[in-house]
């Protein structure tokens, strides 16, 4: 952003194109609930599992078995939302190197279209006015 205000992008550009990159951010940061994932999740055991296999289940993770079969899980998840996190981020960086370049885009744009208005003001303020015919 530094390289756009150097380069004489006007405030209010600089301030759009900053609301839209944060917008974008808080809209994939925000894009899921914690509570309601918990809540889904809680449904979804109670949905699927008799309070009888409810109660196997958590004698089961307090067992030395449940207690590494839990690890085993959680190491394999890690496993996953690594991969996850890695794809992600790397598709974050193509989508900014793209928005980095729309911004640039338009920041020459800008830059332009305010030397193009300069010159007209420059031009028009150099012509002498003609004089109107007196009746």
């Amino acid at each position: 952003m530094n390289e756009l205000r150097k380069g004489g992008l006007p405030e209010a550009y600089l301030n759009r194109l900053t609301e839209s990159a944060e917008k974008a951010t808080m809209d994939a940061a925000g894009a899921w609930d914690p509570k309601e994932a918990s809540r889904i999740f809680s449904e979804g055991l109670i949905d699927f599992l008799s309070d009888e296999e409810l109660a196997e289940m958590e004698k089961f993770y307090d067992s030395e078995q449940g207690k590494r079969s839990y690890q085993a899980l959680t190491q394999s998840q890690g496993r996953m939302v690594e991969y996850i996190q890695g794809k992600t981020e790397a598709a974050l960086q193509e989508a900014m190197g793209k928005f980095l370049a729309e911004a640039k885009e338009v920041a020459n744009k800008v830059r332009q279209e305010q030397a193009a208005a300069k010159k007209a003001r420059e031009a028009a303020a150099s012509k002498p006015e003609m004089a109107t015919p007196q009746q």
